[in-house]
């Protein structure tokens, strides 16, 4: 995957149900709560809520879009 380009496509509709993400969501990889971060524009240093993730060991993990948890059971 080196010289590949991830790509996600998430619609609206399929997340406007689940639940809001909190402070700490289960991770998809080990099954124990981490803490939700973000990612900071590093021109303003303001933090960006629109991806959330979460750290597990050297991976990261990507749990919520614009607030919503990608599964409802995180």
């Amino acid at each position: 995957m080196k010289d590949k380009i991830p790509f996600v496509a998430i619609g609206n509709e399929e997340i406007r149900d689940n639940p809001s993400v909190g402070e700490f969501a289960t991770c998809p990889s080990c099954a124990k709560k981490h803490k939700v971060e973000y990612g900071t524009n590093t021109e303003t240093g303001e933090v960006s809520k629109t991806i959330g993730f979460v750290k597990c060991g050297e991976n990261s993990y990507m749990i919520s879009l614009a607030g919503k948890l990608l599964t409802p059971t995180q």
